[in-house]
């Protein structure tokens, strides 16, 4: 059996900036980061994912909180059988084939203190928005109408404490009445179930409501009502208190203003962003070269997304370890909240780097199926682009990407589209070749894909070509592809996105220097160059793990 000598971590960072400062003025945030070590076994992926999750916990918490795509898949999965049935086929199959990341997602979700079932939505959502008819989205569509679980509270304003709600029936049908010399008022409130909530920002001034955040939950008979320590509406930090309250019956005192009161639950109309009308966004670029005549081997990558993400990405840097603490791999990966690192660049200990853009093909894999984020992450483990390709192509992969590899030893760089059943094209990108474009519409596979959710796609590789045509010779360096990535001259769908039509941002652009052996990212556009850059790092070949 091949035993691996492990050795440092690959990479040295440099060039640390805690702030980005602009041209015009502004100051965004670094992405903020940890580094953790396990073991290979089911208990230290969970420690690891618990470290992840508590550290990051209010991002998680804000993410998910205003991601209405999670939180409407999440009702599917809990209320309809065909969202319960594909859900639990999902986990099922992910716990048989990758359960060192289910651990990671089960420590995550200790440590962020949230359900389960919920991380694992939020992994699983683009499988289930194929699966299910919703669509995979950050942002709101069209208001529709539909019955949605709502709190009821009727609280009683200077209500006598002798007499709680017994007040007489008729007191009670009009809004105000005079009673024992004050006026009773009858206020009713109906916050939210299922999600945080602000009461400062539902009923500012109003002195029934304290100032911290609220998570209410109905189990048919009992309104569970938590608090956070949070007060901004993201029920980030600990649960500070609960409480149990029965429905439909006179419950109090609560002292005043309002000492008495009736809960309830129950379905109400309201306006809500139906998820299966939902504008898709397509998200993220690469431009890929190799023109060894001028010394150019790399690509460089966009990461888009909801613009509600640009606060909430952190980036993990983690290492394996065997049962004698040796090192059995390390990786570097940029990491939505609450997913499984891999699903945004990343590197690794064997020198390769790693890219993803999104692909919508039309229909999922019948048969149990992994889902992409599982795959991601799994690919963060590959020892060579081979492997990387074997990984990245499964034959129960549910739906499709398009995946960029690249070794920073043999200087190899791969482009792969993936399609339901492990389906792939390989297009090797050759000296000398013109720069390669992929953004999210399938290019060489004969896919089925949902051609109205790749509109940005499309005007993105439009603009690439335009830009390629005004460099004589096309594009020769990775400092073209960084001019071409930063491009906004299309005000609809630009290359570099500032909450652009989809709503969506450039949360960050990577750049992969195989020949300078670096990965440079850009928080701001970049072609700011290094006013736009958040750290350069250098992948040091040297401290390379080798297999004996």
């Amino acid at each position: 059996m091949a035993t691996f000598v492990l050795f440092p971590p690959l990479w040295c960072l440099f060039l640390p900036l805690s702030h980005l400062a602009f041209a015009f003025g502004a100051t965004i945030d670094a992405v903020p980061s940890i580094t953790v070590r396990c073991q290979d076994t089911e208990l230290g992926h969970w420690q690891c994912g618990k470290s992840i999750g508590a550290r990051f916990k209010s991002r998680i918490h804000a993410a998910f909180n205003k991601d209405a795509t999670v939180q409407e898949l999440f009702r599917k999965v809990r209320e309809t059988h065909r969202g319960k049935e594909v859900f639990q086929s999902l986990v099922s199959h992910a716990n048989q084939r990758y359960p060192l990341y289910l651990a990671e997602l089960n420590g995550t979700a200790v440590g962020s203190n949230l359900s389960m079932d919920l991380i694992l939505v939020a992994n699983f959502q683009q499988e289930l928005a194929v699966a299910l008819g919703a669509s995979v989205s950050s942002r709101p569509g069209p208001k529709m109408r539909q019955a949605v679980q709502k709190a009821s509270m009727t609280l009683c304003m200077n209500c006598s404490d002798s007499l709680g709600c017994s007040a007489d029936a008729e007191g009670w049908k009009r809004e105000k009445r005079f009673w024992n010399g004050t006026f009773e008022e009858r206020i009713k409130y109906s916050p939210p179930v299922g999600r945080c909530y602000s009461p400062r920002e539902l009923w500012p001034q109003d002195q029934a409501w304290g100032s911290h955040d609220i998570i209410d939950s109905c189990d048919g008979s009992t309104l569970v009502r938590q608090f956070y320590a949070s007060t901004d509406g993201t029920c980030a930090g600990m649960i500070t208190d609960s409480i149990e309250i029965p429905l439909k019956e006179c419950v109090g005192p609560f002292g005043r203003p309002r000492p008495w009161g009736v809960f309830d639950c129950k379905d109400v109309a309201e306006p809500f962003a139906d998820s299966s009308a939902f504008k898709i966004p397509d998200a993220c670029t690469d431009i890929l070269l190799v023109n060894s005549s001028h010394g150019t081997a790399g690509w460089a990558h966009n990461e888009d997304f909801g613009t509600m993400f640009f606060d909430s990405v952190y980036f993990v840097r983690q290492t394996v370890l065997n049962a004698r603490n040796q090192e059995v791999y390390s990786f570097a990966s940029f990491t939505y909240p609450g997913i499984l690192p891999g699903w945004a660049p990343g590197w690794n200990s064997f020198g390769l780097g790693i890219s993803w853009n999104v692909l919508y093909p039309s229909k999922i894999l019948k048969a149990s199926s992994v889902g992409v984020t599982f795959v991601c992450r799994d690919v963060l483990s590959a020892r060579s682009v081979e492997e990387a390709i074997r990984l990245a192509t499964p034959k129960d992969l549910g739906l499709g990407q398009n995946f960029n590899v690249g070794s920073f030893h043999s200087k190899q760089i791969i482009t792969i589209e993936t399609a339901p059943g492990g389906v792939k094209d390989i297009l090797q990108i050759h000296d000398h070749a013109a720069a390669t474009f992929h953004a999210n519409e399938y290019l060489r596979l004969r896919v089925p894909q949902e051609v109205d959710q790749i509109t940005s796609s499309q005007h993105r590789k439009q603009a690439f070509e335009r830009l390629t045509k005004q460099k004589p010779g096309g594009l020769h360096s990775m400092e073209d592809l960084l001019w071409v990535l930063g491009d906004t001259s299309d005000p609809a769908y630009p290359i570099f996105r500032r909450n652009d039509t989809t709503q969506e941002d450039t949360l960050f652009t990577v750049a992969f220097d195989l020949n300078a052996q670096t990965v440079t990212t850009y928080r701001g556009n970049p072609r700011l160059g290094k006013a736009s850059q958040q750290w350069v790092e250098h992948i040091d070949l040297a401290e390379a793990p080798v297999v004996v």
